[in-house]
């Protein structure tokens, strides 16, 4: 059999709970390059998944990525239907039987096409948290059901059929109680203040506390000795929070694209722009050419900006930048690469003077909380606070 890659990836499912959360953790503790994937499947509530964006992130997966599936159409779960969420009294836990919060097929479902996004990777290593002991009774969550897909998957994928690749569904919390799922995490530094476990929580966020996943986290909790971290404070914003991690989570707003008039400013054209549109967190790209030419290095033994030799008439080769408030204005950052007509570069910081012959822009207002800057002393930079 081929080795597979010599960094090695996997694919981690993570609907932003406790148990994937942890699952994660295992995974990068024990060296591989991860992945995460969530699934927008209709569920009873999309809090999940920010929570697992939030957590991918702050985690340093490679990239996180969210795959629509419409099980809601199908139904038949208190998670995809009009069937209520079973709350249970103080100091009970649910009976024995399958509850009506189970997915029919969920797992499969996602481990199929977790299968199909590890083998475009080039991998065969999948994790799951699924959990047999402290659980709700969830077929799919069984040792024996997690042994018959990966061998299903050896069978049904060309990677592995062709020896690139053997296919192997780790679950490393299979056999773990709770209380060990909630201490190997913790020894591991996962942040279970970012996680969701709840079935039926509110828009903003805060557990029931009384349907079954609550309960099962609950006692796990007072297994370890250990209280909570969502239930400290009033839950954050998730945003917030990773704002304080030098994170931010955001999604697109509105996309804003034109084109600059011959003979003005860029600089002072696209601050302009990002006023007009009120973009207070932004991405910036350009194409074109540029009549007259200002830019600068930044020199970091003085702390300052030196300008480099002005020259004109370059091409656009790359540029790339970005949007945020600077004393409350919106303040436009980019870098710059250009070439002459003998395909020599020059790059640096966009300064102003520099004049368009002919420009087209891409602006990506980002929704969410505003990006600010402010002055950093090590650096002599401004740098973004949150």
């Amino acid at each position: 059999m081929t080795e597979q890659l010599e960094h090695k990836r996997a694919v981690v499912l993570l609907s932003g709970g406790l148990d994937s959360a942890t699952c994660l953790a295992i995974a990068a503790h024990e060296g591989y390059e991860v992945f995460t994937v969530c699934f927008d499947y209709g569920q009873r509530h999309r809090v999940e998944m920010d929570s697992a964006r939030v957590v991918s992130l702050s985690m340093g997966a490679t990239s996180h990525k969210v795959i629509s599936v419409d099980l809601r159409s199908l139904g038949g779960s208190a998670l995809t239907d009009e069937i209520e969420v079973p709350k249970l009294e103080p100091d009970t836990m649910a009976p024995e039987e399958i509850p009506v919060t189970y997915v029919p097929a969920r797992n499969t479902v996602f481990l199929s096409l977790a299968l199909a996004y590890a083998e475009t990777l080039g991998t065969g290593d999948i994790f799951i948290g699924v959990n047999a002991l402290d659980y709700s009774g969830y077929p799919d969550c069984r040792p024996e059901y997690i042994e018959a897909f990966e061998r299903m998957a050896n069978l049904a994928t060309k990677s592995a059929v062709e020896d690139k690749i053997r296919v192997r569904i780790h679950a490393p919390l299979v056999h773990m109680t709770k209380k060990h799922i909630i201490e190997t995490g913790s020894r591991l530094g996962v942040d279970y203040s970012l996680t969701l476990s709840c079935y039926d929580p509110d828009d903003s966020g805060k557990p029931c506390r009384r349907c079954d996943a609550c309960r099962l986290r609950e006692k796990g909790f007072e297994q370890a000795g250990m209280t909570d971290p969502v239930y400290l404070n009033k839950r954050e914003d998730f945003s917030e929070k990773l704002s304080r991690q030098g994170l931010f989570v955001c999604d697109t707003q509105e996309v804003i694209m034109g084109s600059i008039q011959r003979g003005e400013s860029l600089l002072e054209s696209l601050t302009q722009i990002c006023i007009d549109h009120q973009v207070t967190a932004g991405a910036i790209s350009l194409i074109g050419s540029v009549s007259t030419v200002s830019l600068a290095y930044y020199d970091q033994d003085k702390k300052s900006y030196t300008l480099l030799n002005s020259s004109t008439g370059k091409e656009i080769v790359s540029a790339m930048g970005n949007v945020s408030l600077k004393d409350n204005e919106p303040f436009v950052h980019m870098h710059i690469v250009l070439s002459d007509n003998e395909g020599v570069c020059e790059g640096g910081h966009l300064m102003p003077g520099t004049t368009v012959y002919a420009c087209e822009y891409k602006i990506v207002k980002l929704a969410g909380p505003s990006l600010y800057r402010a002055y950093d002393k090590e650096t002599g930079l401004y740098l973004w606070k949150g």
